[in-house]
């Protein structure tokens, strides 16, 4: 039986492992507000640790790193949840514990969305004080009050090729990559 595993690490013998470029996706995101001149790049990923995530936050590293800056713990955010509501909490509590940071790396979309709303509601500007990124380009990323700048995965693409390889393996064609990376793509908005 043909098997596709989408965003993981795990193999299983004939099963095709799928992912997006997660860590050149964090590093094109966190590049972006460096190039715009953000110092202080803050990061909400999430506590657990997931494969994807780690890959997101080692290219958010990576990008600092290449600007001459190292890594600040303080700066790394994990909320309890990949929620709008946790980031939303998170993105207050930087504010109100006084916080320095001109730049909010989200590593979703729905991250993202609840930063900028907190950091609206505190009277501070996307992208005039804090820039913003998101990571996937799903609906929120454009049809939210302030569409913001997100990591593209092309969902559709993926489904395609998955769909295909599928049909190869039950066909015995065998011609698919077990082990497929798809390229991701930096999409600008109005909060870089």
């Amino acid at each position: 039986m043909p098997v596709a595993l989408f965003q993981t690490r795990v193999t299983l013998d004939g099963a095709m492992a799928l992912q997006v470029d997660n860590e050149q996706g964090g590093y094109l995101a966190t590049r972006e507000m460096l190039e715009q001149g953000s110092r202080r790049v803050a990061v909400i990923t999430e506590r657990y640790g997931t494969y994807v995530m780690n890959e997101r936050l080692r290219g958010y590293e990576r990008a600092l790193r290449e600007f001459g800056i190292e890594p600040d713990p303080r700066l790394i955010i994990k909320p309890r949840s990949i929620s709008y509501e946790a980031a939303y909490a998170a993105t207050e509590r930087l504010i109100r514990e006084g916080t320095d940071f001109d730049a909010l790396c989200c590593q979703t979309d729905w991250l993202a969305s609840g930063a900028i709303d907190a950091l609206r509601k505190n009277g501070l500007a996307v992208p005039g004080h804090v820039r913003v990124t998101g990571f996937d380009d799903i609906s929120v990323s454009y049809l939210c009050y302030q569409p913001f700048t997100t990591v593209r995965q092309d969902f559709g693409a993926i489904g395609d090729y998955t769909a295909d390889a599928i049909v190869d393996m039950i066909s015995g064609l065998g011609d698919s990559e077990y082990i497929k990376v798809f390229p991701v793509e930096l999409i600008r908005r109005q909060t870089t």
